[in-house]
């Protein structure tokens, strides 16, 4: 497996090839039949992003390093919590509450059955919830974005009844 090099555009967060998700090479099953989604999200406090995205989203950690890395998963997806290096980690200030990173280009994006029903654990593990007023209506869900412990922004998406 090559090593991480400079031309790699993720080798400023001190992560080896090692410690990066594989997705698994081809089972033979007609891949238009089984859809498998996954997300890396690089983090500065791998315990506490663990926690808020397992209580949050009901995601179950199936493999995981105590300092290096966390696999959380579905029955939807995987969503990998890797650890930056401690030298990128000195860079990175998290305000207290958590400031919007809404400069990232990304935005995860779950279903949940409330999203007034997931209010206290997103606050309770140290995230935010826009205000209710700033959600819309778009495809079948409402949409309200919420910030976890570290600032980036995750759209909730709840299923409206018609």
């Amino acid at each position: 497996m090559p090593t991480v090099s400079q031309a790699d555009p993720h080798a400023d967060t001190g992560v080896t090839d090692r410690h990066r998700p594989v997705l698994a090479e081809s089972t033979g099953v007609d891949s238009l039949s089984v859809v498998t989604a996954a997300a890396v999200l690089y983090v500065k406090d791998l315990d506490l992003m663990r926690a808020f995205y397992e209580a949050c989203f009901e995601l179950s950690a199936v493999e995981s390093t105590s300092e290096d890395f966390c696999v959380l998963s579905s029955k939807d997806w995987d969503l990998s919590l890797v650890a930056v290096s401690a030298a990128v980690a000195a860079t990175i200030v998290i305000a207290d509450p958590p400031s919007r990173r809404a400069q990232t280009p990304v935005k995860l994006a779950f279903e949940v059955a409330s999203i007034g029903g997931l209010r206290a654990a997103v606050t309770g593990g140290g995230g935010q919830i826009d205000p209710v007023e700033s959600g819309w209506e778009f495809r079948g869900h409402r949409h309200l974005d919420c910030l976890d412990p570290e600032g980036n922004v995750v759209q909730l998406r709840e299923r409206v009844s018609t």
